[in-house]
Formats: C-alpha cells, sequence, structure tokens
C-alpha cells in the first residue's frame, strides 16, 4: 500500500477518501473511515471484520473501525483539537477526553502547532516517529498561541493572589504549578505583596499544565500552562525531533504594578514497546514578567526553547533602582522556578514585585526499553 499523506489534494491508500479542509485554515477534517478489507491490525479479524486499534496504558483509547492498514504522514502546519472533524471518533476504558488520529504508522516531518480545548492523541499500531527537523509544538507561547488542553485543569487552589499596596506598587503573580510547584512572586516597595503558589500536582489524566497569576495593580498577565500530548504505538515511538509542551512566559507590569507569573509545563505521555529519545521532549516553566515604576514598564519573561534551558525572568539583571523587581526565571529538569524579585523605591516611584517562575511539567514513559529518557539534554523534566 502507499503511503497516505494527511494534506491537501492528497489521498489515502485502501480507497479512504482525501481529508477535506476547512476554508481558511490547514487543518484537516478527518472523514470517517469507510469499510476496509479484512487486514489485521490489532488483534484477529472476525467473521472478517477488522479488530479495533487500541494502545495505551495510562491513557487507552481504541478505534472502532481500524483506519486503513496504510503509514500516514502529518503534513500539515496546525491542528486544533477543538474541532470534532479534525479527529478520529474513538472510546476509552480510562474515560481519556482527546482528540485522536490513528493510523498504521504516523510520522510527523515538519512543524506542527497543536492548540484547542483538548488534548492530542497520536495512535499508531506500529510506530509514531517524529523525524529530524519535525516538531510538535504543544507548547504556550506568551500573545500569540496556547499549547492544546493548556491551563484547563484542574489546578491547586491553595494559592495566594498578590495585593496592591496603597501607593499603588503591585505584588508580583505566582508561577503556575503542576508537575512542581512554581515560585512566589515578589513583593512591591511599600505594601504591596506578592502571590503565594499552590501545591504541585499529580495527573491523574492526561491534562494540560496551569497559568501563573496576573501581578497586582496594573499588573503583568499571567502565563498559560504548557499543552498535553500523547504518542500511543504498539510497537515505537522515536523522538529524533522535537516535542515541546512548555509553560508560556509572564508579561512585564505597568506603572508599578507586579510582573505577570509564568505558567507551568504541560504534559507528553510516550507510550510503547520501545522508546528512543534522540532528539528534543521537554516540558519545562516559563519565565515571569517584571514588575514597573512609574517611569518605566517592566520587561516580559522568557520562554524554555530546550531541555535544559530555562525560560529566563524579565529584567535583564537590573533590580530596584529604576525598575520594579525583577522576574524570576522557569524551572527546567531537576531545578527549581526563580522567585521575583522585590520592588523598591526610586525617588518618588514605588516598584512593583517581580513575577514568580512557573514549575515544570509532566512526562510518562512507560515502555519496557527506553532509550535517551534519562539524558537531561534530551528530555526535561525527567520522566516519572
Amino acid at each position: 500500500m502507499r503511503a497516505a499523506v494527511l494534506a491537501l489534494g492528497l489521498s489515502w491508500g485502501c480507497g479512504f477518501s482525501a481529508p477535506s479542509v476547512q476554508s481558511g485554515d490547514d487543518t484537516p477534517k478527518l472523514d470517517a473511515a469507510p469499510a476496509i478489507d479484512a487486514a489485521v491490525i490489532d488483534g484477529t479479524p472476525i467473521d472478517g471484520k477488522p479488530a479495533a486499534l487500541c494502545a495505551g496504558t495510562f491513557v487507552r483509547v481504541c478505534v472502532d473501525p481500524p483506519p486503513p492498514p496504510t503509514p500516514l504522514t502529518l503534513t500539515m502546519t496546525k491542528i486544533d483539537t477543538a474541532v470534532p472533524a479534525n479527529c478520529m471518533a474513538y472510546t476509552s476504558p480510562t474515560s481519556t477526553v482527546a482528540c485522536v488520529i490513528a493510523a498504521q504508522s504516523i510520522t510527523v516531518p515538519g512543524k506542527i502547532t497543536v492548540v484547542g480545548d483538548r488534548p492530542l492523541i497520536l495512535l499508531a499500531a506500529d510506530a509514531v516517529t517524529i523525524a529530524v527537523g519535525g516538531t510538535l509544538d504543544v507548547a504556550s507561547h506568551r500573545g500569540q498561541t496556547d499549547g492544546a488542553a493548556a491551563s484547563v485543569g484542574p489546578c491547586a487552589t491553595n494559592f495566594t493572589n498578590p495585593t496592591k499596596g496603597g501607593m499603588g506598587d503591585g505584588g508580583g503573580g505566582f508561577g503556575g504549578s503542576f508537575g512542581s510547584a512554581g515560585a512566589a512572586g515578589g513583593d512591591g516597595a511599600d505594601k504591596g505583596k506578592g502571590g503565594k503558589p499552590g501545591d504541585a500536582v499529580v495527573p491523574d489524566k492526561l491534562r494540560g499544565g496551569c497559568a501563573g497569576a496576573g501581578g497586582a495593580g496594573t499588573g503583568g498577565a499571567g502565563g498559560h500552562g504548557g499543552g498535553a500530548i500523547a504518542l500511543l504505538a504498539g510497537q515505537q515511538v522515536a523522538i529524533s525531533g522535537t516535542i515541546n509542551a512548555s509553560g508560556a512566559a509572564g508579561s512585564g507590569a505597568t506603572t508599578s504594578g507586579g510582573g505577570g507569573g509564568g505558567g507551568s509545563g504541560g504534559m507528553i505521555l510516550l507510550d510503547a514497546t520501545t522508546v528512543i529519545v534522540t532528539g528534543k521532549c521537554f516540558a519545562n516553566g516559563g519565565g515571569s514578567g517584571e514588575g514597573a515604576n512609574t517611569a518605566h514598564d517592566g520587561e516580559d519573561g522568557g520562554e524554555s526553547g530546550a531541555p535544559d534551558a530555562a525560560g529566563i525572568g524579565g529584567g535583564g539583571g537590573i533590580n530596584g533602582t529604576d525598575f520594579g523587581g525583577n522576574g524570576g526565571a522557569g524551572a527546567f529538569g531537576a531545578t527549581t522556578p526563580g522567585p521575583g524579585l522585590a520592588g523598591s523605591k526610586a525617588g518618588a516611584a514605588l516598584g512593583g514585585g517581580g513575577g514568580g517562575g512557573g514549575g515544570i511539567g509532566v512526562i510518562k514513559v512507560q515502555a519496557t526499553s527506553a532509550t535517551g529518557t534519562t539524558d537531561p539534554t534530551k528530555i526535561s523534566p525527567l520522566p516519572s
């Protein structure tokens, strides 16, 4: 059978019709699979009917009838999991809510941005491969896109929001908590108080990370948590490219407000007999925004670009003179997120506190054989 390529103008093997494409969006709509011959994808055919394609343990999903027994190459640039037509019908004994794309094998050769209100699951009978140069970007990015299922929660409720002082100085927002707790925001120069983060969360389902809090006063916005994705395969998951599920940066404040906290990393699940990571797989916390005073706006935080790289806090190393408090860095690997620094008084201008960095996300690897999954330069945080 010839390989199927999920893109406009190309067709699937075994009589599977080409997916239609929504106007103005290159995200495909996956039509229901027609009847196919009795080739076995998972299990043994009964009365000529192919058995369902099922995979996964922490989350388990089944596609019945199974997709055509042909390889699938994903060539679109965006997948919106909120659009039902972009996803296949499935059942789940683990009550998983997600957007599922299934095939005999799945390859990602280029960059795909994944957004929407549900996690994405790529399900293959044989292998899911992120090729060299391929990227699944389910991260959240400040002022741009939020990863699939980002900040949906549930998230810890035992946090304390930042407050504004009597002179208008704002405390910095706390960083989002997920795989680890976020960091506290810095206090304002007078009586503004920085926010305190909630506890880390142990996930019982596939879900995204948690958002950082906005700063008090005319504070910066908190960053959204990273998104959620699962790669489930009967034989192998191989990542030679990149999966990024990191949290977004917090924004800098204006007019003595507090900086916004960074979002936590999201969640990545890799489940197959063999998992090989030679590329990059990370769900790091976002850096937080800098506080401001009346003369200078705070700087935005930064976002992680690699497993062993922090999303930096806003501020550029200058703190407490002409600016509000610096923002804290996001967490990565086994590091803790950086706390926001306190604002200070510069003449008559009261500085707001910096935001707290976002905590790490969660990576789960379920495999008989796993390579590269203990290397902090390839995967962050290390799998739980």
